[in-house]
């Protein structure tokens, strides 16, 4: 499990599982999980909610997102589809104007999240190798 940190103390948490079926089995779990969406190869689910505090929308939760992958199918493809999900969600969410004066936001927040993953993940990767050692 990784967690990588979004703009105002928000999380987006990556969970890699050993198999398929441990993360269908954990997909079933989450709320508001279509019986379509049980069977994917990788998911994103939003859990966060919003609430209205005068005249702003304000994220509830601080967990924003979880993203889930399996071991042996996780490639760069599958990530960027699965973080294309989460920044489409959280530029609704946040109501910015992805071709206006939010167009670099939130490429620039793509981008971080991206690094931080693979820097996460090869980290990890490393560390396993070196344990089966």
């Amino acid at each position: 499990m990784f967690t990588l940190h979004v703009p105002r103390r928000h999380k987006l948490v990556v969970y890699i599982w050993p198999t398929l079926q441990a993360m269908r089995t954990r997909i079933k779990t989450l709320p508001l999980v279509e019986r379509d969406q049980r069977r994917t190869l990788a998911f994103f689910h939003a859990p966060a909610m919003k609430v209205h505090i005068g005249r702003s929308r304000v994220v509830q939760r601080k967990v924003v997102g979880q993203m889930h992958f399996v071991t042996g199918w996780l490639g760069a493809g599958v990530f960027a589809h699965e973080l294309q999900h989460f920044i489409s969600w959280w530029s609704v969410a946040k109501e910015y104007d992805v071709t206006g004066k939010d167009w670099e936001r939130v490429s620039k927040l793509a981008g971080n999240l991206t690094k931080k993953f693979w820097r996460l993940f090869y980290e990890w990767e490393e560390a396993a190798k070196k344990e089966r050692k």
